[in-house]
């Protein structure tokens, strides 16, 4: 199989006009060719996020109402108004009160009583308390 390939790349060499080759083609990107880097701001300082906040269905904590049995929630981080992504983790003590989908925020309260909702993207952690209510 080797010496097929050797052929072929051989044969395919023997047609081509050196004088012809193609010249290589350079792009100066100054090392940000697709533009990764906000010039304004170095990103990978985690001080940068100057606000962590969390909305719940898409309202803040404090505007939502404590969970009923049934109820869903859709958890997310923000830092500065952007949604986190990436290494995020919710969970409720005690676990008994919610059950979180394996691959992303979301929670289905399943249990009553009283406990507390930690959601965590990176280094970043918001617990909020909460009391889960039988549905009517």
């Amino acid at each position: 199989m080797l010496r097929l390939i050797l052929l072929a790349a051989m044969h395919l060499g023997c047609g081509m006009d050196e004088s012809k080759s193609p010249e290589p083609t350079v792009i100066q990107d100054d090392g940000d060719l697709i533009h990764l880097e906000d010039q304004e701001r170095d990103t990978a300082n985690p001080l940068d996020c100057q606000s962590v906040t969390m909305k719940i269905n898409g309202r803040a904590p404090e505007d939502t109402e404590d969970p009923m049995v049934g109820d869903h929630w859709m958890v997310r981080l923000y830092c500065d108004g952007v949604v986190m992504h990436g290494a995020n983790r919710l969970y409720f003590e005690p676990g008994s009160l919610a059950e979180v989908e394996d691959y992303n925020t979301d929670a289905d309260f399943v249990g009553t009583g009283e406990g507390q909702m930690t959601m965590q993207s990176g280094s970043e952690r918001m617990v909020i308390q909460l009391t889960v209510h039988e549905a009517p």
